[in-house]
């Protein structure tokens, strides 16, 4: 992986945290677990983004809520697997 070893180690989390998301997930029966986790990865990043342009940390609640939305829908979906 090119690039300063700090973004090498940031990109390495991030993976790390997909990985973590989509285990939870699957382990849900969410039928795509990996697309939820990306999902949640961008929002997340997203929201750190306008904090720091628009110091104004109410985007992360935003971002949150979002999320929940995201999980709480994928949870009810007819498809979903289950255990």
């Amino acid at each position: 992986m090119p690039g300063h070893p700090a973004i090498r180690i940031g990109a390495a989390h991030k993976k790390k945290f997909e990985d973590w998301l989509r285990a939870i997930f699957a382990e849900q029966g969410i039928a795509d677990p990996l697309k939820l986790a990306r999902q949640i990865l961008l929002l997340l990043d997203g929201s750190f983004a306008v904090v720091q342009l628009h110091r104004d940390a109410s985007y992360m609640e935003t971002a949150g809520e979002a999320a929940r939305t995201l999980i709480e829908t994928a949870l009810k979906k007819p498809g979903r697997k289950r255990g």
